[in-house]
């Protein structure tokens, strides 16, 4: 029977200091943005809180594994 984690919500601030710190690499993101809802079954509001980015940010990681090598491009940004 597999261990439970126990984690103190103190450990879980350093790590998520050092996540803000030291933010993870663009595709690593990417990655997880798809990993984490489907072997995890996280919603887009969990994985983003665990990723520390917005939901928005999740959601076009996303499309952006989606869209590769599809020929789609980016909207790219909203600003004018």
């Amino acid at each position: 029977m597999p261990r439970t984690a126990v984690i103190s919500q103190d450990v879980v601030e350093r790590a998520r200091n050092i996540l803000h710190a030291k933010p993870l690499h663009q595709d690593a993101l990417k990655a997880l943005s798809i990993i984490l809802p489907m072997v995890m079954g996280a919603t887009i509001h969990q994985t983003a809180t665990v990723l520390c980015i917005s939901t928005a940010s999740v959601a076009r990681l996303q499309a952006e594994i989606r869209n590769q090598g599809t020929g789609k491009k980016d909207k790219g940004s909203w600003g004018g």
